[in-house]
């Protein structure tokens, strides 16, 4: 069993190096500069899930049982797997059904990663187990979140990020604004709990801090909800206004 989960790992963290070779090679071949690579998340997301991977490789492989190892390497390849996504669709992509089945998959690529797989491992941390059964109901709290992100990533109704290189993913739900508010209420709780979970079982430090971890957490999750209310360019004009609330909170 152990040999299969080291075997595994190795498989996830070669998806994950794919990933990012992919990722250089379409962006330099496509027709996008370097502001449209970093403005489309194309050069953070492929950071970062390399990032988580690379983190998650040693912990899965040694030690197999812990799940964080596994949490951060399937968190790397889905938040990588967007930027992948993207700069295919930049080089190679048209607007036919299959090209705009594939855009409708990568729009919601990043979302478990970060609503799901990121929260988790401070849940699961030192040992990848969770500290009493208690904490169950959080768990399946961070499930429901990473569906409800995926969800504001593929309904979108301007078709997703992808539609920012001219092939938008489906379905164009008109009932996107829902779920989007669902998840936007749904973010910071969960998020908050995971923190504090994390900061009550191994630094000490009481619930009462925690408070400062919600109120940044709702800032962000307000931040984002007006960069998706305003259009996927336009954060890029809002992001140093949500940088200063964080740092006031």
């Amino acid at each position: 069993m152990s040999e299969r989960r080291r075997t595994a790992a190795w498989v996830l963290l070669a998806v994950a190096l794919l990933e990012a070779v992919v990722t250089v090679v379409a962006a330099i071949a496509s027709d996008l500069s370097w502001f449209e690579l970093t403005d489309l998340f194309v050069v953070s997301n492929a950071v970062i899930g390399l990032s988580l991977a690379l983190a998650g490789w040693p912990i899965a492989y040694y030690r197999p049982r812990n799940a964080i190892g596994w949490s951060l390497l399937v968190g790397g390849c889905c938040y990588a797997s967007t930027a992948t996504g993207l700069s295919l669709l930049a080089w190679l992509g048209e607007p036919t059904v299959g090209w705009r089945l594939f855009a409708t998959v990568i729009n919601g690529g990043w979302a478990p990663a970060l609503a799901l797989f990121i929260p988790l491992t401070l849940v699961l941390f030192p040992d990848g187990r969770l500290l009493s059964p208690r904490w169950r109901w959080l768990v399946v709290g961070l499930a429901v979140n990473a569906v409800l992100w995926t969800a504001t990533g593929v309904l979108d109704r301007k078709g997703g990020l992808s539609a920012e290189v001219g092939i938008p993913g489906y379905p164009h739900w008109t009932g996107f604004v829902a779920v989007d508010a669902m998840a936007r209420s749904a973010a910071p709780g969960c998020w908050s709990a995971s923190w504090r979970r994390w900061w009550r079982s191994h630094c000490g430090i009481g619930v009462g801090r925690s408070r400062y971890v919600a109120r940044c957490c709702g800032c962000c999750s307000r931040c984002w909800s007006s960069w998706r209310a305003s259009g996927w360019k336009a954060w890029s004009r809002r992001s140093r206004w949500c940088w200063a609330c964080c740092r006031c909170c």
